[in-house]
């Protein structure tokens, strides 16, 4: 039997004895490996870079890396055999293609997947290469099988490479939201699957390829209804992967492949991974948390690995997705509104992800939620600590020491947005996706406001050069003003809030204090507006300009007068501010405390000042 029989059967000691005649040094050390039970790939990883340059040493080694991550260092590895495809074998070149592909998907850089995918479509020298009928025995399977050179030629199936084919273009749309495109991939994979059949492979390989194909399917075509919001038809396939896989599968859990993200297919994490980013996306932060926590159950520091069949086994790391599920479980967490605990779920996978912008996003999210958290519980304690004592008919607000909103408690809540304005720059300088910057600067504007208006300012005015939607624009417009206003110039920011053409629904609600008034149906932009333009003419100075803005405001709102007792709506904590406010602007402080009793305010509402007779009573 030659080495290659050998260490296909895991005779790993006679595979050894036959290849160290030939001194093949390269095939020595991924025996041994197989022979050590796979537990330390560091150390294959270091024996094959101090073996001499050549094509299958580098495939190889971009294989282990790809397993453990590390992308980088995986991708110059393959783009160096893309550039020479000329100088290799056929079989290397399309396996070096493909998994090219799957790390420029790993890595979210789309034009390069795509210059990939077309490659495969239309290189004349892989096209050229494929079979429909092995001269050997058996096909060399691309989808399954660690590969090691036995012989000079390898026969490939063209009806498995289409499949490949159309499952990279599939996954690839389905990045890019593209639903019916996958769909079109995915009906053009089931053609090419159609035409395989089990007499051109192994048999335990077929049976790995069949349970592969049988997992890639249904859950792509989760993934397609995923991607149109259709939730139930989600975990619907979810479910049917799992009763057409498990008879399959038997004992094992796991199929890892030299193409690494086909076995988080038919991996019970995925399935509890799955599952919670279906029910996060329902709107149940709690329950999708209970699956990620069943995922990450399920890992394991050091999963086994069959050696038993090597050509099926790759390493370990394959089932190692812990970063993924932390990521998944800090979204669930922020969703829950317990930004803390999200921080430290995605603390512990900085090395893995700081490379990628949505993460330094994601990690600014929670330094913003823990800031507006604090503000919050601030405000609420403040507001349930002003006691009033009365004295007569005068009303005694406690000293300014007996408040629990301290300044300490204002220089760690500007901590907290310097920490995440950090990482909003940290996600700009990476970005290179219009759609994202935009949020990234949305977030940014907020983030500054109050520490860095200047940033602010520079930030929103940007962003009302770029190509957004209305919604983000008016959003931009109206930190735009604000920002202009803390820098002390109220006139341009007026210049800003005056120029509004549309009138769009946003969805609002207080944050100011709990027993405050809350909103959140849809209200019109112009009355967001009107509010923010009478607060603009207050600083400017000019009174009657901010009373009209906010009759505006009120009549957008549709408030009208009501008895004390019974208002049938409450009335929004901005209109109220500014109401009081300009009563006691114009000297009138009864009506400034009626407005805070009973909360009377009316479209049209005349704001006079009191008379001499009021002043002195």
């Amino acid at each position: 039997m030659s080495f290659y029989s050998n260490f296909r059967d895991a005779n790993f000691k006679a595979s050894l004895s036959e290849l160290e005649k030939s001194e093949q040094l390269h095939n020595i050390e991924i025996v041994k490996y197989y022979q050590s039970g796979c537990k330390d790939v560091n150390e294959l990883l270091n024996k094959l870079q101090s073996l001499d340059n050549s094509p299958l040493r580098q495939y190889n080694l971009a294989v282990l890396l790809f397993y453990k991550e590390n992308y980088g260092a995986a991708l110059s590895y393959l783009v160096s055999l893309r550039d020479n495809l000329e100088s290799l074998s056929e079989y290397i070149g399309i396996k070096a293609c493909i998994l090219l592909t799957e790390t420029y998907i790993a890595m979210d850089m789309r034009s390069e997947a795509r210059s990939c995918i077309e490659r495969l479509e239309n290189h004349d020298a892989f096209i050229s290469y494929l079979k429909d009928s092995p001269k050997l025995k058996y096909f060399a399977p691309l989808l399954v099988g660690a590969w090691i050179e036995e012989t000079p030629q390898e026969d490939v199936n063209s009806a498995e490479y289409w499949l490949i084919v159309n499952i990279l273009k599939c996954r690839f749309h389905l990045m890019l939201s593209e639903s019916e495109p996958a769909k079109k991939a995915l009906a053009q994979a089931d053609i090419a699957w159609s035409r395989i059949t089990n007499q051109h492979y192994d048999s335990e390989l077929f049976k790995t390829l069949q349970t592969q194909q049988i997992a890639i399917r249904n859950y792509l075509i989760a993934e397609i209804a995923y991607t149109e919001g259709n939730m139930n038809a989600t975990l619907q396939q979810l479910n049917q992967a799992q009763i057409e896989i498990l008879p399959l599968l038997g004992e094992k859990q796991a199929h890892p492949s030299c193409i690494p993200s086909r076995e988080r297919l038919s991996h019970p994490i995925y399935h509890y991974n799955n599952l919670g980013c279906v029910h996060l996306r329902l709107g149940k932060p709690r329950l999708s948390r209970f699956y990620f926590t069943k995922a990450l159950e399920t890992l394991k520091a050091h999963t086994p690995v069959d050696v038993s069949k090597p050509l099926c086994t790759v390493t370990y790391h394959s089932s190692q997705r812990r970063a993924d599920l932390l990521y998944n479980s800090a979204l669930a967490l922020l969703n829950s509104f317990k930004p803390k605990h999200a921080l430290e779920c995605l603390q512990e996978i900085s090395p893995l992800m700081q490379s990628k912008p949505l993460y330094w996003y994601r990690v600014a999210e929670c330094y913003v939620m823990m800031h507006l958290k604090t503000l919050a519980a601030g405000r609420r304690e403040m507001l349930s600590d002003v006691c009033l004592s009365q004295t007569g008919k005068k009303y005694f607000l406690p000293s300014k020491v007996n408040y629990t909103f301290k300044e300490d408690e204002e220089k760690e809540q500007e901590t907290l947005l310097e920490q995440a304005a950090m990482c909003l720059r940290n996600a700009l300088s990476l970005c290179k996706e219009e759609e994202m910057r935009v949020n990234f600067l949305l977030l940014l504007c907020y983030v500054c406001m109050n520490t860095q208006p200047q940033c602010a300012l520079s930030s929103a005015q940007l962003l009302l050069h770029m190509e957004v939607t209305d919604s983000q624009r008016f959003i931009a417009t109206m930190y735009a003003s604000e920002a202009l206003l803390i820098l002390g110039k109220p006139r341009q920011a007026i210049e800003y809030l005056s120029h509004i053409p549309k009138d769009i629904k946003l969805k609002c609600h207080s944050t100011l204090s709990p027993i405050g008034a809350v909103f959140t149906e849809e209200v019109s932009s112009k009355f967001v507006q009107s509010i923010n333009l009478s607060s603009a003419h207050l600083h400017g100075g000019n009174l009657p300009n901010a009373q009209q803005a906010l009759n505006s405001a009120l009549n957008y709102y549709n408030l009208t007068f009501q008895p004390a007792a019974q208002p049938s709506q409450p009335v929004p904590a901005p209109i109220l501010n500014l109401a009081i406010y300009i009563s006691l602007k114009m000297g009138n402080h009864a009506q400034a405390e009626s407005f805070l009793r009973s909360r009377h305010i009316y479209a049209g509402m005349a704001y006079p000042k009191p008379s001499d007779t009021n002043s002195n009573r």
